[in-house]
C-alpha cells in the first residue's frame, strides 16, 4: 500500500495536463500537487524495508525476506538518482520537491550506514556511483551524513 501510494502521487504529479485541468476547473486554489503523500508515503515504505532488512537498532532487529533487500536497493538507487537529479534542476517547483527529499536522504544514509558488514560490501557497487554524485548536491545535513557514509572501513578497505 505504501508503495502505490507513493507511485500514485509521483504519477499525478508528473501528469502536468491533469493538474491544470483541476486548478482551471476551480477544484484547487493552486497547481494539486501531492507531494506531501509521495514523500510521507515514501519514508513510511523506507522505515518499513529497512526493519525488515534488518538494520535497525540491534533490540529490535529483524530478519525480513531477501526480496526486502533488492526492494530496497532498487528504491535506494531510484530515490538517490531522482534527489541527484532535482539537485541541479533549476525550476521552483524542483526545488521545492528537492527540499523535501532532502530527509529521506538522509534517512536513506543512516539506514545505509546501519548495514551490517556484509551488507554494506554486498551493496556498494551499486551505490558508491550516486555516494560521489551526492557529494555535490546543496544539502548541508546530507553531505554530513554522506561523510560518515565515506568514513566506513568498507568503502576505505575498497580503496
Amino acid at each position: 500500500a505504501l508503495e502505490a501510494s507513493y507511485n500514485f502521487a509521483g504519477a499525478f504529479n508528473a501528469n502536468m495536463d491533469l493538474r491544470i485541468q483541476l486548478w482551471r476547473a476551480g477544484f484547487m486554489r493552486q497547481l494539486p500537487n501531492l507531494l506531501k503523500q509521495r514523500t510521507n508515503s515514501l519514508q513510511c515504505y523506507f522505515r518499513f524495508l529497512f526493519r525488515l532488512y534488518g538494520v535497525e537498532k540491534e533490540e529490535t532487529r529483524v530478519k525480513g525476506p531477501e526480496f526486502a533487500g533488492e526492494r530496497l536497493l532498487a528504491l535506494c538507487v531510484e530515490t538517490l538518482q531522482e534527489y541527484v537529479t532535482l539537485d541541479s534542476a533549476e525550476s521552483e517547483e524542483d526545488h521545492r520537491e528537492m527540499v523535501a527529499m532532502t530527509p529521506i536522504i538522509v534517512q536513506i544514509l543512516q539506514g545505509i550506514l546501519g548495514f551490517s558488514s556484509a551488507q554494506f560490501k554486498k551493496h556498494l557497487r551499486c551505490l558508491y556511483p550516486l555516494f560521489t554524485q551526492l557529494i555535490l548536491c546543496t544539502s548541508l545535513e546530507v553531505r554530513r551524513v554522506l561523510r560518515d557514509v565515506f568514513a566506513k572501513r568498507e568503502i576505505l578497505q575498497a580503496v
